[in-house]
């Protein structure tokens, strides 16, 4: 594709023509005669480089570029996205200039025709986009690459993982940031439909386990995808930048501006957060992190995550030529077998300490080093590139690479030499270098991603379903208004708000339905919207009682609404204050729970509340203050009534003096009425449904929560907010089993869609415990919440085993929870045993074992978690890890003894308590529960039996030859500290 002379060609630098590259936004900046002239020879240079290396291999009808010289009849998209920002970059310096030889507009199209070749491309594969909406599934990925000259597919989905979310992230920021430059790329609305459809599919990556940037899944390069960081990562940045953007630049109508679920970034900034500095379970580092936190997505704005990361990455992958891709990298490495698609089981330990080192990575450190202001940085990585891959490129090592070097790492060659030539703005006109609050601020009626340096107000409404209800509580000293007296604004349900979003890139010609029926979550409604020339603003998802019967509590609604405030507070980036609305029932504030809910209302009129600076007033007076979206892409004559479902009253109001004769009076209205079940036997199976949706409510006034949960389990409702729980938990390294004890458990591992939850959780809890599918889902909720707030109370954790849990056992050994430095007390151990381990009847081998993980690698702990979860008592299981910890130390403390056999661990648990019963003389060796019930490190603790069984196997001392009474009259002996 090159020659490789040209690409080591080093011209000397004037110094009247290197730019102050930090003058930043400053595009002031005035060039002398001769610094132009400098620049203009410059620029000519890498022009003429950029035409031979580059432009000459791009697809005359496709735009797209090969990966590789000799490859004439696949595009991929990837590398033709950094070929384009390479040409765009070169025209953005030409620009500069103010060039008037043509070049600036030849390098611009260039790259248009790059990107449309590249859209064009997927807009023939609409229907997989359509299909991914609803199934997140590798069989409808839109394709990585395609024929060169046909823009058709050239491979399936069985044969090479197409599912690269990063890629279509990649895209859609290089889109907007070419846009943002003034490149006219989007042409037609059904382009525009198009794009907002493939927003939507890159939505969800916080749950979507993909290729990632190597294309190849899990580290084993078994075909399996994983979540990302990197992937998700870039989607943030790409949500970030896209929202509120009009596809057709300045020109722009509002038919052409794109729509983000702020709700949907959210998840993926915190899911990606959470993973840094760890890329996926099986990478515990990755080199394709450093893209995504720095240029060209700047997906990471906290200083310490920037920094933990790259200090990480340099850690464990820098190398003398480059940065490793990944620990025990095998792609392009000698031992690799060239002819083979896939690893095969332990083949990856082949490759540790000779992985292939990528000399681009040394690039992305200079580019970092500018955007950061790190001149040691830019400095150091220039050096290295200048001599030492200089000097070494004719060498066996570099050449055994390929005969030809990725394209992508030339190009971005190229824009490092550029640095001295463009600003920083220019090829990052969005300036996603900078936090939100730090960027220029845009004159938008659409809403946009605008920081502030400090936590914004919350704007409160509070809205009462009757005037009843308002007048009760005006003696309180609260004030609200009425749906009436809120008028010309409307409030909504978060439902009908979504019925409105269906219509948001809908395509009749593509084929495309617009936006999936996903709720609006509490960012979302926070916001005011104009739709049909009416201003509406949505009630939470909390206040809808067709959601999950958890809103019909009103002690749980109020914990949600203190959470809902603080998390609203802490995760707002929007320009404007949110604004909720409250909405007030009788059946929340004229209960049991009066007292709580009014002294909340009473913290929210004060202006503080838990920390969270609030402020209440009406409505029609918070409007000016607050974020506000336009929907301008519902159709003409679209409407949606809004009709309220007040609560029926027993009697007026006005007949009790106190709000407890009320709840009095309704309590006896509910038991008083006898149940006649024989009607039901024969009544269509239509309106038994009815009457368990409406049963409910009456058994809230009864404080029956049984039925309450009885009704939703027969009815398999699911909480809509349990499929981001459940990614909650497992992004943070952890794994969660649903299922009762005793019967069958479904291990979660990777994040699922809601129907699959749905099912799963019904299969295995219905036939044995009907309430267990509904508690279960109430303990998902919680322990998301929890290890958001508090992730170090899951310390120890790997995985949650809710249907132990329910059962209230042993609170460690429900958990599995496991002491610090526990998988390296197992790595230790698996060393010295040949043979492997036996846990549970299930054999452990030392083989592939050791060769296809690492120690610190979060597999090898969930294989180990994997192992002890088949014990099914908690107490065993945590005997079970105390014999682990105190074998390993044993092992560590002798390095002469091994194990030449499989060390069955039950045998030896069954010997330590066989000990124990001899000593205190116990005629009942099946119970274990005072062996259970030892102190582990005290003299003639549990841990004192487990060594002397671990060191009389060691020994292969029998069993009867010993007298056990003596061996623990020497307290020093067999005890660990």
């Amino acid at each position: 594709m090159y020659r490789k002379n040209s690409m080591l060609e080093e011209r000397p630098i004037s110094p009247d023509s290197i730019q102050l590259l930090h003058a930043g936004m400053n595009h002031s900046v005035r060039l002398s005669a001769s610094e132009k002239i400098a620049s203009q020879q410059q620029l000519d240079y890498y022009y003429a480089v950029v035409k031979k290396q580059i432009l000459q291999f791009q697809s005359y009808t496709t735009g797209l570029f090969p990966r590789y010289s000799t490859e004439n009849n696949v595009g991929y998209v990837r590398d033709s996205l950094y070929c384009a920002m390479t040409c765009w970059a070169l025209s953005r310096g030409y620009l500069r200039l103010n060039d008037d030889q043509g070049r600036y507009y030849e390098l611009g199209q260039a790259a248009v025709k790059t990107m449309r070749g590249i859209l064009l491309c997927w807009m023939r594969q609409s229907d997989k986009v359509e299909n991914f909406k609803r199934v997140h599934s590798a069989v409808f990925a839109l394709h990585s690459k395609f024929n060169l000259l046909t823009g058709e597919a050239v491979e399936g989905t069985e044969n090479y993982g197409h599912l690269q979310i990063d890629v279509v992230a990649l895209f859609i920021l290089t889109l907007v940031q070419m846009i943002t430059s003034g490149l006219e790329i989007i042409y037609t609305t059904d382009e525009v439909s198009f794009v907002q459809n493939i927003v939507f599919y890159i939505e969800r990556a916080y749950r979507t386990p993909d290729f990632g940037m190597w294309e190849m899944g899990t580290r084993y390069n078994d075909g399996t995808p994983e979540l990302h960081a990197s992937s998700i990562g870039m989607v943030k940045a790409a949500l970030e930048a896209i929202n509120g953007c009009n596809l057709y630049g300045s020109k722009g109508t509002v038919g052409s501006v794109i729509y983000v679920d702020i709700d949907a970034h959210n998840r993926n900034r915190t899911t990606f957060e959470t993973l840094l500095p760890r890329e996926s379970n099986s990478k515990n580092v990755d080199a394709s992190l450093i893209p995504t936190i720095s240029f060209p997505c700047f997906a990471a704005h906290d200083e310490s995550l920037h920094h933990r990361t790259f200090a990480k990455c340099i850690r464990k992958l820098k190398g003398k030529y480059g940065f490793k891709r990944f620990l025990r990298d095998g792609q392009f490495c000698v031992l690799e077998n060239p002819n083979r698609q896939f690893y095969q089981s332990g083949e990856t330990k082949l490759f540790q300490g000779v992985e292939c080192q990528w000399p681009m990575f040394f690039v992305y450190m200079i580019i970092d080093g500018v955007y950061m202001g790190n001149q040691h940085q830019k400095q150091s990585y220039r050096i290295i590139i200048i001599f030492k891959l200089k000097v070494f490129i004719t060498s066996v090592l570099i050449l055994d690479l390929r005969s030809c070097c990725q394209a992508w790492a030339r190009d971005f060659s190229y824009g490092a030499k550029r640095e001295n030539l463009i600003h920083v703005s220019d090829i990052d006109p969005s300036y996603r270098h900078l936090p939100a609050n730090q960027r220029p601020k845009v004159d938008n009626r659409h809403s946009v991603f605008q920081g502030s340096l400090t936590n914004p107000v919350l704007q409160i409404a509070f809205i009462t379903e009757s005037q009843k209800l308002q007048t009760m509580l005006s003696t309180y000293g609260i004030t609200t208004q009425t749906l009436h007296q809120v008028e010309p604004v409307q409030i909504w349900s978060p439902g009908q708000m979504v019925k409105v979003f269906e219509n948001l890139g809908k395509n009749v010609r593509l084929q495309l339905s617009g936006r999936p029926n996903r709720p609006l979550g509490a960012l979302g409604t926070s916001k005011v919207y104009r739709v049909f020339g009416e201003t509406v603003l949505c009630y939470p998802l909390l206040f809808d009682v067709q959601d999950f019967y958890l809103s019909s509590d009103a002690e749980v609604l109020i914990d949600d609404i203190k959470r809902d405030l603080k998390f609203i507070e802490c995760r707002w980036q929007l320009a404007g204050r949110p604004t909720i609305c409250l909405l007030l029932t009788e059946d929340l504030v004229c209960g049991e729970h009066f007292s709580k809910v009014l002294n909340l209302l009473v913290d929210l009129k004060s202006g503080l509340c838990n920390g969270i600076r609030v402020r209440v007033g009406r409505l029609q007076n918070l409007l000016s203050a607050g974020c506000l979206e336009h929907l301008d892409f519902a159709p003409q004559g679209y409407s949606v009534d809004f009709i309220p479902e007040p609560m029926r009253e027993v009697k007026s109001m006005s007949d009790y003096s106190s709000l407890s004769d009320l709840s009095h009076c309704l309590m006896e209205a509910v038991t008083d009425k006898d149940f006649d079940v024989e009607p039901f036997k024969t009544q269509p199976t239509e309106e038994i449904i009815a009457t368990l949706k409406n049963l409910p409510k009456a058994a809230l006034y009864t404080q029956c929560r049984r039925v309450v949960r009885y009704c939703a389990a027969l009815l398999r409702k699911v909480v809509d907010s349990l499929a981001p729980s459940i990614t909650s938990i497992l992004v943070r390294g952890k794994r969660l089993t649903v299922g009762v004890f005793g019967g069958e458990e479904v291990i979660i591992d990777s994040p699922v869609t809601p129907n699959v939850i749905e099912e799963e959780l019904y299969r295995v809890c219905f036939p044995h415990d009907i309430l267990a599918c509904v508690l279960q889902q109430e303990l998902i909720i919680v322990l998301g919440h929890f290890i958001s707030v508090e992730p170090e109370l899951f310390i120890g954790i790997l995985k949650v085993r809710i249907g132990t849990a329910m059962q209230q056992r042993q609170l460690n050994g429900s958990l599995n929870r496991v002491p610090p430095d526990f998988f390296e007390h197992m790595w230790r151990t698996l060393e010295r045993t040949s043979d492997g381990i036996v846990v549970a009847t299930h054999h452990l081998p030392q083989q592939p074992t050791l060769s296809d993980m690492t120690e610190y690698e979060l597999n090898f702990a969930l294989t180990i978690d994997e192992l002890l979860s088949r014990i099914q008592i908690p107490e065993y299981r945590q005997i079970m890890v105390e014999l682990f910890v105190v074998l390993s130390i044993i092992l560590q403390r002798n390095p002469e003894l091994k194990f030449n056999k499989k060390v069955d661990m039950d045998k030896l648990i069954s010997k330590a308590f066989g000990y124990y019963a001899d000593d205190k003389k116990l005629t009942d060796r099946q119970d274990m529960t005072p062996f259970y019930e030892l102190y582990p490190h005290l003299f003639g603790g549990s841990s004192t039996y487990l060594a002397k069984a671990v060191i009389n196997d060691l020994l292969s001392i029998p069993t009867d030859s010993v007298d056990s009474k003596k061996q623990l009259s020497c307290d020093t002996n067999c005890r660990l500290s």
